[in-house]
């Protein structure tokens, strides 16, 4: 006996509901699709790629008009004057600018020009990658779709959760954290993983779904089984690169693995990286005509010459299928299958089906499947006109079994319980298409449960006595049903593909932290024992120095003797230091008052240095909760953490500027402290060293390179995290997450 489902938690519920928003978001034209294709194929003709053009009538007239004026009308001319490489890859930017202009570029307080900026940026690093490295291993049109599309996800997230997408763009400019990771904490799951939902939904190619879904993955973590492992890295580098040089709106400016490293794969060095970064920047400057909404007067730079004309104001949708009756319900079967593509979503497979039932009752119907949150339907509903379309209906009340009490064998029976609560639900959403008499409900049952009902109008129709009409019905019901089950069965295993993707980019951060934790332990254990061994020595060398200092007059002795007495000293302080950061202090936990924390330590800064109050601000937004930590450590770390900021200023122009800020978590285990200053900034390199104990960057003899490492690991010691945010010439940010008394690890 199947096991009833039990509700979903809020997370799983609101990360299926927004799923089901963005699979009902509308389809790139089919000519899109097509080059798409065409570009990963790798063998687009002239004639080929000219038909494909022609289907849309607006891209036709931009690339016609790019062959200048003797093929303003032909664009087979066009085509064959530009090549097929460019006008492939001329062809995909309007087409796609276009669409997602179209789509999704209206949602209220998204930066649409900016995202465009940055993938069209990212596309011509792919392009040039892939035309110069063969570790690429992809064609350069097909590499340049990769980059325009790598992002499509946050577009797609602007279109349907535009408050909470909004207000990971305002935490990304204040964050450290990468933006999958404000993501996943704000909304319930990232980008990469909505644009490889709606790139299998649009049926496109392997290569370009994965590296619109792997793109953020560290290199090493990525599946050994990836059919295009050199396209997703070129993507990868390519975005990485844009994002160091902020190019366009890219949403978080941290960077896991820099440039440097990722070039390593193409045989790169950091001046070819730059030189290349050069390049395309230079090379945009040709491509803004893309996004100019009416034809301009003048001619952009190569590669496409030429006037262009105004992109299309409608998304091209299919024609209303042929009328088909009942009696040819194999032909409706057929071609009900033949609609479906490689990867259909479950409203896409209930559009669909309401088309094909359509065709066989010659009236309005409607096909309802559950969304898996148990707070919405997912309906395909092809109306008077034939035409079919999909939506979201929301569910008065949570219901994790929308269906339950339904035979899944039975027959036009009347609806109670659940099901007449779902069925309520669309009455007044549907009236318009299915009309507002009788409907008769027909169960879609697979595998001895329902997967969903069709809906269908004119119901008296269809509940009379039993005839072949009814029978070819519930036979194409029955076609429905296997595939709004399989798109069910597709749903979950890529939720759980893209849980185990999640998981497995969290655990390659945590590798980094428990190797860097791993290591610091053994460093902090070898200076233990070296301290203790040393400071005997130390000792008998210091108290000799003493006693002859105490039985000698002679002035040049007393002077030596002053000397190795003074530097025994200075090393028992650096061995003192060396236990301090080897073996701290237990924390001494309870709730730490930020605001007063901060206040003290600004005014202990301000009376034994020489800055004035304006540089050295501090922050505490409303609502901050107290942090659970040793106040004493803490307010270590955050001395260390001022010491540092004030020494990056010393060497650049006035006026410097130290900002110590505290506000709330995204969610209220935590809170966060950041320490930002306007100073030298870091490299890269010296950023991934920089809690290393021993390192420094300062000349030699200007410090022993333990503050920070100690500091480090004062902040884990209270269950907290440290890291840093750095551009050199700008400055610094780090940034201090420590728990909350709801958050405290167990035993702090």
């Amino acid at each position: 006996m199947r096991a009833a489902r039990t509700q979903p938690s809020e997370p799983v519920a609101r990360r299926q509901s927004i799923l089901s928003a963005i699979d009902a978001l509308p389809s790139p034209p089919a000519s899109l699709r097509g080059l798409m294709a065409l570009a990963t194929r790798g063998d687009a003709s002239v004639s080929e790629l000219s038909r494909l053009i022609a289907g849309d009538g607006a891209v036709a007239a931009r690339i016609a008009a790019l062959g200048g004026p003797e093929s303003a009308d032909d664009v087979a001319g066009a085509v064959a004057q530009l090549g097929a490489d460019r006008a492939l890859t001329a062809a995909l930017a309007v087409s796609t600018h276009a669409f997602l202009h179209l789509c999704y570029g209206r949602s209220n307080g998204f930066d649409a020009r900016g995202l465009w900026r940055h993938s069209l940026a990212t596309a011509c690093l792919c392009e040039r990658l892939a035309a110069s490295s063969p570790a690429a291993d992809a064609r350069p049109p097909e590499a340049f779709a990769a980059g325009l599309l790598h992002d499509l996800g946050k577009a797609a997230m602007a279109a349907c959760v535009p408050r909470s997408f909004r207000r990971v763009e305002r935490l990304a400019d204040s964050r450290i954290e990468t933006a999958c990771a404000l993501e996943q904490e704000v909304i319930g799951l990232d980008h990469a993983v909505v644009g490889r939902r709606l790139a299998q939904r649009w049926d496109l190619p392997a290569g370009l779904v994965e590296a619109i879904w792997l793109h953020h993955q560290s290199p090493e973590a990525l599946p050994a089984s990836l059919s295009r492992p050199g396209l997703v890295a070129a993507v990868q580098l390519a975005d990485v690169i844009c994002r160091e040089r902020q190019v366009g709106a890219s949403a978080s400016r941290r960077i896991v693995t820099p440039s440097d490293v990722l070039a390593e794969r193409f045989g790169l060095t950091p001046a070819d990286v730059e030189t290349l970064a050069g390049q395309t920047l230079t090379r945009m400057k040709a491509w803004t005509w893309v996004a100019d909404r009416e034809p301009t007067a003048t001619t952009p730079a190569w590669p496409l010459p030429g006037p262009v004309a105004a992109p299309p104001r409608s998304v091209p949708t299919a024609p209303p299928p042929t009328p088909h009756r009942a009696g040819g319900v194999s032909d409706a079967i057929a071609r009900f299958s033949a609609a479906l593509g490689g990867y259909s979503a479950a409203v896409d497979v209930c559009r669909a089906g309401a088309e094909a039932l359509r065709s066989a009752t010659d009236g309005p119907v409607a096909v309802v499947t559950d969304s898996g949150d148990g707070r919405s339907l997912e309906v395909g509903v092809a109306g008077a006109d034939g035409r079919g379309r999909g939506l979201l209906v929301r569910l008065a009340e949570p219901t994790p079994e929308p269906f339950a009490g339904v035979d899944p064998q039975g027959d036009f029976l009347p609806l109670g319980g659940a099901a007449a609560a779902a069925i309520g639900a669309l009455r007044d959403r549907l009236a318009e298409d299915l009309g507002a008499a009788e409907w008769a409900i027909l169960p879609l049952g697979s595998a001895g449960r329902v997967v969903g009902l069709a809906l269908i109008a004119d119901g008296r129709r269809w509940t009379a006595s039993d005839d072949a009409g009814r029978r070819d019905l519930r036979t194409l019901a029955g076609a429905v049903a296997l595939a709004v089950d399989g798109a069910r069965a597709r749903r979950e295993a890529d939720r759980l593909s893209d849980d185990l993707a999640e998981v497995n980019r969290r655990l390659t951060e945590l590798r980094d932290q428990l190797l860097a934790a791993r290591s610091l332990a053994m460093i902090a254990e070898m200076a233990a024992g070296a301290g203790h061994e040393l400071n005997n020595p130390l000792a008998v060398i210091s108290g000799r120095a003493q006693m002859l200092l105490d039985q000698t007059t002679d002035p040049s002795a007393r002077r030596s003797l002053a000397t190795i007495s003074d530097q025994a000293q200075r090393c028992s302080q650096i061995v003192t230091e060396l236990l301090d950061f080897a073996r701290p202090p237990q924390p001494q936990p309870r709730p730490v008052a930020l605001a007063e924390l901060c206040g003290r330590l600004r005014d202990r800064w301000l009376a034994r240095s020489s800055l004035s109050p304006e540089p050295l601000a501090v922050a505490v937004e409303h609502g901050t909760p107290d942090a659970w930590a040793d106040p004493d450590q803490i307010e270590q770390v955050l001395d260390e953490l001022l010491a540092n900021a004030g020494r990056a200023c010393e060497n650049r122009p006035p006026p410097a500027r130290l900002t110590i800020n505290c506000r709330p978590g995204l969610t209220d285990d935590h809170i966060v402290v950041s320490v930002t200053d306007n100073g030298v900034g870091m490299s890269p390199e010296v950023v991934a060293k920089a809690c290393d104990p021993f390192f420094s960057s300062r000349p030699a003899g200007r410090g022993r390179g333990l503050g920070l490492a100690r500091a480090s690991r004062l902040v884990t010691a209270n269950g907290g995290t440290l890291t840093f945010d750095s551009t050199p010439g700008v400055g610094t940010t780090a940034c201090v997450r420590l728990p909350t008394a709801a958050g405290a690890p167990a035993g702090l």
